[in-house]
């Protein structure tokens, strides 16, 4: 999976860095102290927990308007330089909106992350350096394989077997669920079921591992592009510039189509490390309703053909691999372009990294961009009045919520459990917007039923 190919570049990070540390010292040398300290001010988030050997780093409007290239424009060898953003003439003018079309992610070895970003600072067509920062995530918190008992229950709407066990759509206080189980401490689904069961112009982006789209519970909801769906295996049919993206995407697949390098990683979720995570929240959001088999979606429809909302899968973690901030953005931005009304996000910054939503849009200016650009680029097939990110506020157990979710723009979600109370690992607090179901096993762990405190899906 390795992005480094030693290649003669001559375009605008071609004079990026050529060998170790003191080449730092050199592209410095005789800068007034001024100039090192507005150099150092473009590199806006910290080092930590970065992916290691590329930057993200976004040019300045006087190198995407020609001017002052020369002192980039040298072919010299250095690893890669990429583009981070298909242009298209539909999104152009969005990429362009939100500066999304001036960032590249630049590889580099024989020199520390830090190292680089001060390097490539100090020069005048370098606008933002940004590091490639890895989300903090609790997959495994509630994706647990169970067997389930039925319980009997009051009468159903519709007729998937496990329904009755699904505690946080309808809550009767069954004590099999845990010993202080409350009636009512759950979303109330009944009632919205009254109104509707899921529109299919509706599409929800799981930003997750990946989904299992030919689960039997999730395949006749599962968004489609029929281009790739017709088309050739290994072939970009419809010029998006992905390759076989069916139901999706794998975000953590390293190809690129316009130089046929890399490896092409298909959405899986059978990798070693794998929770099943992804297939978990697709089949909460929208598993197939009234089929007579499995479990029900939230918005799973009511059984005809033509209801129900759509699933994309957006994969950024898979097996032991995780997404940084460059996956996660070109998610956004393939979600929108691809119709996408809401983001699924079950991922984020540990509770307390980043303090105010000035701090958030400053040091992780790359992502905000492209969540703007995903909330502001409305499909027109979308019934609703605009787009919807929606994160987890963590599972750090804190009094405050982490971000993205923290953000005022967004709708960040912390977990209640059977008893009604925040579950043992959420966030709560400042920066949440809204709390839903989450499993909680250590309410009812004494019991011969633990899994019941769980929430149960299509894992």
């Amino acid at each position: 999976m390795s992005f480094i190919s030693k290649v003669r570049i001559s375009v605008a990070f071609a004079a990026l860095i050529a060998a170790g540390t003191s080449c730092i010292d050199e592209n410095l040398a005789g800068k007034s102290q001024d100039t090192a300290n507005a150099a150092t001010g473009k590199i806006i988030n910290t080092p930590e927990n970065a992916v290691q050997g590329e930057l993200l780093v976004c040019l300045s409007d006087k190198a995407e308007n020609g001017e002052s290239l020369s002192e980039l424009s040298e072919a010299v060898e250095i690893t890669k330089v990429e583009k981070l953003f298909h242009a298209t003439e539909h999104n152009i003018k969005y990429l362009r909106k939100y500066n999304l079309d001036k960032w590249y992610r630049v590889s580099f070895d024989g020199i520390s992350n830090e190292g680089a970003a001060q390097a490539l600072a100090a020069y005048g067509t370098v606008s933002k350096i940004q590091f490639n920062t890895l989300s903090s995530c609790g997959l495994e918190t509630e994706a647990k394989n169970i067997d389930v008992e039925t319980v009997p229950h009051d009468e159903l709407p519709f007729t998937d077997k496990y329904l009755k066990d699904q505690w946080h759509y309808i809550n009767n206080a069954d004590l099999s669920v845990a010993p202080t189980v409350r009636a009512g401490a759950d979303i109330n689904v009944r009632d919205a079921w009254k109104l509707t069961t899921g529109d299919p112009a509706i599409i929800v982006a799981v930003c997750d591992e990946g989904v299992k789209y030919d689960h039997p519970d999730l395949r006749d909801n599962m968004w489609v592009n029929e281009k790739e769906k017709n088309g050739k295996e290994g072939v970009d049919d419809d010029g998006n510039g992905f390759v076989d993206d069916v139901h999706g995407y794998n975000f953590l697949s390293t190809y690129n189509v316009a130089t046929g390098e890399g490896e092409l990683m298909p959405v899986n979720w059978t990798r070693e490390g794998d929770s099943g995570h992804g297939t978990h929240v697709a089949g909460t959001v929208a598993a197939r309703n009234n089929n007579g088999i499995g479990v029900a979606g939230v918005a799973g429809g009511d059984g005809t053909p033509d209801s129900g909302v759509r699933i994309m899968t957006c994969q950024l973690f898979s097996g032991n691999a995780s997404c940084g901030t460059m996956n996660r953005a070109q998610a956004y931005k393939y979600a929108a372009d691809n119709g996408a009304s809401i983001i699924q996000c079950s991922f984020g910054q540990d509770a307390g990294a980043v303090s105010s939503d000035a701090s958030f849009e400053a040091n992780y200016s790359f992502e905000y961009d492209a969540i703007n650009y995903f909330m502001t680029n409305k499909a027109a097939a979308n019934p609703v009045s605009g787009n919807f990110a929606i994160f987890a506020t963590g599972n750090d157990g804190k009094e405050v919520a982490g971000y993205p979710a923290a953000h005022y723009k967004y709708i960040g979600v912390s977990a209640f459990g059977p008893d009604y109370l925040p579950t043992s690992y959420t966030n709560y607090g400042p920066g949440t917007n809204i709390s839903a179901p989450g499993g909680d096993y250590a309410i009812n762990s004494t019991s011969s039923t633990p899994q019941r405190a769980q929430i149960l899906s299509t894992l």
